[in-house]
């Protein structure tokens, strides 16, 4: 069977009851899928295996380009797929092959159904979460998950559905350090929230518990800043309307559902300031010497009793580095 690898590879992520998929190298030379199932479904690939998914899609991508306008069947159309997930699966940024699985994917969407998006999802999101260097990163990537997000492929557009993939983004975020194009969706996903009067409670305590993993993490840390600060971001709110508009024009999907907004509402400025506040005391306590958490979390301002406990620090603190990052802070913000 052509690109077997592939499919069975397709067939392992899509396939699983678990909540997420999630994709990691493995030690050995044996070529083939490997699957453990616990809280998450674990896809194992060597890297041998990994090559031979590559060149599954190599072999079969310009044979693809030069006769891509002839696809007439259901089968074509999914032999088109696999070829693209091969690619899409080992390599960065390939342009024709996001082009060409964009196409093949509106086709195939129209002919199996919900159910091919929801598949295509979930596939796409083990990506973003998976090991794999520079996939998980990808700018190409995300917004390809923001589109199907907004086209219900993760599910009606709620506070459950909101919950679940910001979990997943986190999860992406954790998986490769400063992860720029996770963040921004992350950031999304609260405007989303935010437009919608969705509560952001559980997505904002999955962002403090990832925060405190990862406390050197500048995009972890951005996000959260950008949660505490409270406004709303007109770019983000563009971005969703922007979606929309390429869904409906270039890619002639006219049934786009809606969110389904709520009544859980936004935080109060005073609820951010406390959670800014717990953060800063927290770091503190652990002599963090990144400044990164401290410049997001002063966003909203120095809070009154965030001088003396600084203060204090100076005084008592051996470590030369948590020193200097406080000393910084004094100087840009100009109390003592």
């Amino acid at each position: 069977m052509k690109l077997a690898l592939t499919r069975k590879l397709y067939s392992v992520i899509t396939s699983t009851t678990l909540p997420s998929a999630r994709l990691q190298f493995v030690p050995g030379n044996d070529v083939d899928i490997l699957c453990h199932e616990e809280d998450c479904c674990d896809v194992g690939l060597s890297k041998k295996t990994y090559l031979a998914v590559f060149k599954e899609g190599h072999d079969h991508i310009e044979d693809l380009v030069q006769n891509y306008s002839q696809l007439c069947t259901t089968d074509e159309l999914w032999n088109a797929y696999y070829v693209t997930i091969a690619l899409l699966t080992t390599t960065n940024e390939h342009m024709m092959a996001w082009q060409i699985h964009r196409e093949v994917v509106w086709a195939l969407y129209r002919s199996e159904g919900p159910s091919f998006l929801h598949n295509e999802a979930t596939y796409f999101m083990a990506l973003a979460t998976s090991r794999f260097q520079r996939i998980n990163k990808c700018l190409v990537l995300f917004l390809w998950l923001r589109k199907l997000l907004v086209l219900g492929a993760f599910g009606e557009v709620n506070e459950r559905t909101l919950n679940r993939v910001m979990e997943q983004v986190l999860r992406s975020m954790e998986a490769h350090f400063c992860n720029y194009a996770a963040g921004f969706m992350g950031v999304w996903l609260i405007e989303v929230a935010r437009e919608n009067s969705i509560s952001l409670g559980a997505m904002l305590n999955m962002i403090k518990d990832c925060c405190m993993r990862n406390v050197a993490d500048i995009s972890l840390w951005t996000l959260m800043g950008t949660v505490l600060l409270g406004k709303t971001n007109v770019y983000m709110k563009r971005d969703w309307d922007r979606i929309i508009s390429e869904l409906s024009e270039s890619d002639s999907i006219d049934q786009i559902p809606s969110v389904v907004a709520s009544c859980g509402g936004d935080f109060k400025s005073s609820q951010l300031s406390d959670i800014a506040n717990e953060l800063l005391t927290w770091l503190l306590t652990i002599e963090s010497p990144h400044k990164t958490p401290y410049l997001q979390l002063l966003r909203n301002g120095v809070p009154d009793s965030f001088p003396a406990q600084v203060q204090m620090k100076l005084s008592s603190s051996v470590s030369e580095p948590f020193k200097r990052t406080l000393a910084t802070l004094q100087k840009t913000y100009k109390f003592s």
